[in-house]
Parts: C-alpha cells; sequence; structure tokens
C-alpha cells in the first residue's frame, strides 16, 4: 500500500475509503509497525475528524468476532466513554448500566479495563466476580436471559492485539482510544458516549450519525468528565437519525445534588465497596450521580418520556433495592454461563 503520509502530514483530509485502507492494513497486519507509529501519530497531528472515526469503527465492527441476536433482543444501548479524561472518577457508566438494566433497559455494555485511571468497567465488573473467561456466545447468552451484558473488548476484537506493542511504544492517546464506543460488536440502536475531551465532542456525535446509529447522546462535562456530571453543566448532542441537536444538561434542574468528592475512585476494590455500599442505599451523593447518566439510558432507550422521568426512575430503582437484587442475579446468571 502506498501510503498518503506527505498528504497527512500536510494536514490534508483522506477518503473514506483510503482511511478504511489504512485500518484494514493495521489489523490485516499488512502494515509493519513503522508505517502504523507514523499513520497513528499523523492523525493524531491533524485531529482525528468525524471521518477517520467513522472508517475506523467500520472495519473494526468488520473485523471483530461476529455475535447474531434474534430481533426479540432489541433494540439494544450501549453507554460508555472514550475514558482519558484524567479525572481517575468511580465507573459512572457501569453502574448506571446496571441500575438502566433493572428499570427493564436492554444493555449491552461494550468495555475494557482501565485507560486513564486505576479502574475500568472490566476491572470493576471483574472484581465483582464477572467472569473474565465468559465466551463470546455465552455473552450473548446472558443477554438474552438477563437484558444485560458485558463484551470484554480484546475478546471480540482479538486483531487488536497485533497493535498493541505499536501503542505501547508510542506511550500517547491515538484514535484507537476514541473508537471503542463505537465498535460494540453487537451494534447497538442506542448509544450514551462520553468523550474525555470537548473537541471530540462534535466528531464523535457527526461519527455516530455516519454510523447509523438510531438515537444518541454524546456528552463531555465542564468538569472534564466524560460523563453526565452532578457538579457541572454537561454539553451534549443529542442523534436522532441524521439530525444533531446540541443541548446543555444543568444538574440543579433536575434536582442532583453530590460533590466531586461523591465522584472519587480508586483501584477495582475500592471502587467495587463503592458500588456495593451505592446499591445498599449508603452512597447518597454517589447515588445522585449514577441517577443521572442511568436516567439518561432509560431515557435514550424509549422507557420513559424525558430525561427527568428517567432520573426518576432509575432513584426509585436504586430506593427499592431493585438495582442490588439485579445485579446479584446478573453475577449468578453469568457464572452458571461460564461453567
Amino acid at each position: 500500500m502506498q501510503l498518503p503520509l506527505e498528504r497527512l502530514l500536510n494536514g490534508s483530509r483522506l477518503t473514506v475509503d483510503e482511511n478504511q485502507a489504512m485500518f484494514a492494513g493495521m489489523l490485516e497486519g499488512t502494515l509493519s509497525e513503522v508505517e502504523v507509529a507514523a499513520i497513528l501519530a499523523a492523525w493524531r497531528l491533524i485531529g482525528e475528524d468525524a471521518g477517520e472515526l467513522y472508517a475506523g469503527a467500520q472495519v473494526m465492527r468488520q473485523h471483530a468476532v461476529k455475535l447474531d441476536l434474534p430481533s426479540s433482543e432489541r433494540p439494544l444501548i450501549d453507554n460508555c466513554g472514550t475514558g482519558g479524561d484524567g479525572s481517575n472518577s468511580f465507573n459512572l457508566s457501569t453502574a448506571a448500566a446496571i441500575v438502566a438494566s433493572s428499570a427493564g433497559v436492554k444493555v449491552a455494555k461494550h468495555g475494557n479495563r482501565s485507560v486513564s485511571s486505576k479502574c475500568g468497567s472490566a476491572d470493576l465488573l471483574f472484581a465483582a466476580g464477572f467472569p473474565p473467561h465468559l465466551g463470546t456466545a455465552a455473552a450473548g447468552q446472558l443477554l438474552a436471559q438477563t437484558g444485560f451484558t458485558f463484551f470484554f473488548a480484546p475478546n471480540f476484537h482479538p486483531l487488536l492485539a497485533r497493535l498493541a506493542p505499536v501503542r505501547k511504544q508510542l506511550r500517547v492517546r491515538t484514535i484507537f482510544n476514541l473508537l471503542g464506543p463505537l465498535a460494540n460488536p453487537i451494534r447497538p440502536e442506542c448509544q450514551l458516549i462520553g468523550v474525555g475531551a470537548i473537541k471530540y465532542l462534535k466528531p464523535m456525535a457527526e461519527a455516530v450519525r455516519l454510523l447509523g446509529i438510531e438515537r444518541a447522546l454524546v456528552v463531555h462535562a465542564r468538569d472534564g468528565l466524560d460523563e453526565l456530571s452532578p457538579t457541572a453543566l454537561t454539553d451534549a448532542y443529542v442523534v436522532e437519525g441524521q439530525k444533531l441537536q446540541q443541548l446543555v444538561i444543568d444538574p440543579k434542574n433536575l434536582a442532583i445534588r453530590g460533590t466531586s468528592e461523591d465522584l472519587a475512585g480508586g483501584d477495582a476494590n475500592f471502587n467495587l465497596e463503592r458500588l456495593n455500599a451505592l446499591l445498599a442505599g449508603k452512597a447518597p451523593g454517589l447515588a445522585d450521580a449514577v441517577a443521572l447518566n442511568a436516567g439518561a439510558v432509560i431515557w435514550l432507550a424509549g422507557k420513559s418520556s424525558d430525561l427527568p422521568a428517567g432520573v426518576s426512575t432509575a432513584r426509585e430503582k436504586l430506593a427499592s433495592g431493585a438495582s442490588e437484587a439485579f445485579f446479584k442475579s446478573w453475577l449468578a446468571a453469568a457464572h452458571t454461563l461460564a461453567l
């Protein structure tokens, strides 16, 4: 392949076909490590836009382990962030997925180990007892049985392993750190996506539109979180079909309380203690933050008329103990399928 590096380094954008060819070359091993590093650095230099995100997501989806689900299991939603916000905060999106699932939303969460914090979604769920070796087919069965599953990204994107040495040696974030939320192998109809930097907010929303995701909310909070923040305004784009609508979400308008200290995270064991306290009704400040994010999932999935109603439903599920009971039964089902 003749690499168009000169054009990239001059700040020119490539065509979708050219971008897809380079992503395919990386995943299929037809490009050398030097070529891969040069491409990733060039994209980072010019700033990744919607076109590159769309092309990368398409190629990752095409090369992912396939998992077919009957139409009766759809529509599905995924909620996750790009990470990299540097906040080392609690796993809000993981807890929100649990709460939303306890409210009847079908969630197919796609995640990995930590990016910038000490504990990613996979780290937390593994610490809670989710079996890391759960096969891809069993992950699909878990969704059918419980309405919630976790897709551990390395199990579904094995070809990414060949890029790990280059990415590790570069020691900088690359476009692959942004692609995780767009590369869910099950291709959910709805998504809540957080980005760790405001400059990626609109490009991510435009990539979501290009991918044909039916309904999505792409967010970045002004305190830096790649979540809906309980303590600051959150900038967002609502994507519905081919339409993008910009909005600002004010937690005060939703009676959300809490402080930045409520969001503090640590390693997997620390965050598991916080999750257990949350589900047991012993972390009210954290509960508000989780209810805000779970409420957005419930609303996007069409289980509530608007965001305030979604937040109200999430609060009720937490307060009643329904979310705690659901999580325990979900872990038990995962263990049974892993046997």
